[in-house]
């Protein structure tokens, strides 16, 4: 009797959590009102993004990765300015945060182009492109991205380094827990008008002290009104930091913001969804002996694709369309699929 693949009991788990945390979402906006359609969309176009890359990757592996690259390209042939612009306003999603969280994604994939092909002038081809991508980050001057920079610089060497022998996987979780755990505690301890200590201003200095008081008020907002938060969509006209700022009308961290719209099973639902990417990256890596799968570097890649998108979620408003999260999804889905034996050739 064949022992179950665990990577198809994670795909299973996976659907669920991505099917229970839209469901949530949905049971919140029919108790609390507000308007549930921006995080549902996110939801089901990752979900989707994910199933549609493994299959296609199944065939011709660097296909996505590809695709990523080429749309990257594109926006930058149609907006250079934009898209390197330090306008808060500027690129091609109205946001120079979410400009710089998808130049990120679309730098790993590029770098994933040059992992899964063997031609010469791919591997050249997709090296230029990752510089290229990851260059935005800095001449968008997003603080966010300099963090995310950071912690990722603390993750890049040792997933690379041992990817092989699969401890490098164990970098890009790490990286995401401690930016999760370490934003929530400054959430909870935050003391509005109180003189901060050295670090808490060493903290507003590199984060803004405005962008701690949105994580205060989305803590106090989840744990006063824990069952259901307060509606989805709805943190902006309850929280008094963000009524005093209506250009910003959100939490600038994700997992906050969900928990003080839908409670504190929402932040847990949407929190957990890249911990089971990393597991499933785990489960890859662990059949690659026995099935055909993708190199263990693209699977640390694909890991600090999900590592980049969590510790952004923790300090920017990057959910605010699906393609972010959706290149990010497509990436997991194209290291983590089955690969047929046909199509691994490279790109001509």
């Amino acid at each position: 009797m064949r022992a179950p693949d665990p990577g198809r009991l994670l795909d299973r788990v996976g659907l669920g959590l991505a099917a229970a945390a839209a469901g949530w979402v949905l049971l919140a906006w029919a108790r609390r009102g507000g308007d549930p359609t921006g995080q549902v969309v996110v939801l089901l176009a990752s979900a989707g993004a994910l199933l549609a890359a493994r299959a296609v990757s199944s065939l011709r592996p660097w296909l996505v990765p590809l695709a990523v690259v080429v749309t990257a390209v594109a926006l930058v042939l149609t907006d250079p300015t934009g898209v390197y612009s330090a306008r808060p306003t500027a690129g091609p999603f109205g946001s120079s945060s979410l400009t710089a969280a998808f130049f990120l994604q679309a730098a790993l994939a590029a770098a994933l182009v040059a992992t899964e092909t063997a031609a010469r002038a791919a591997r050249v081809g997709g090296t230029l492109a990752a510089v290229a991508f990851a260059a935005v980050p800095f001449l968008t001057q997003t603080k966010s991205s300099a963090v995310v920079l950071a912690l990722g610089a603390m993750a890049v060497g040792p997933s690379l380094r041992r990817a092989r022998r699969g401890t490098g996987l164990l970098a890009a979780p790490t990286a995401f827990l401690l930016a999760l755990a370490t934003s929530v505690l400054l959430a909870a301890t935050h003391r509005p008008g109180v003189e901060p200590s050295p670090i808490r201003r060493a903290v507003g200095v590199a984060l803004t002290e405005r962008r701690v008081a949105h994580w205060h008020d989305a803590y106090l907002l989840m744990t006063r009104h824990p069952t259901f938060g307060v509606g989805p969509g709805r943190y902006a006209a309850f929280s008094p930091t963000a009524r005093l700022d209506p250009d910003a009308p959100w939490a600038h961290h994700e997992f906050l913001q969900q928990g003080a719209e839908t409670g504190v099973a929402g932040f847990v639902l949407l929190a957990a969804l890249p911990g089971w990417a990393f597991l499933r990256l785990a489960a890859a890596f662990g059949a690659a002996r026995t099935v055909r799968r993708a190199t263990p570097t693209s699977l640390a890649l694909a890991a600090l694709g999900v590592a980049a998108l969590g510790i952004h979620g923790c300090l920017e408003h990057v959910l605010g369309q699906p393609g972010v999260a959706a290149v990010t999804a497509a990436l997991v889905g194209a290291a983590t699929a089955r690969r047929s034996g046909r199509g691994t050739s490279t790109p001509a």
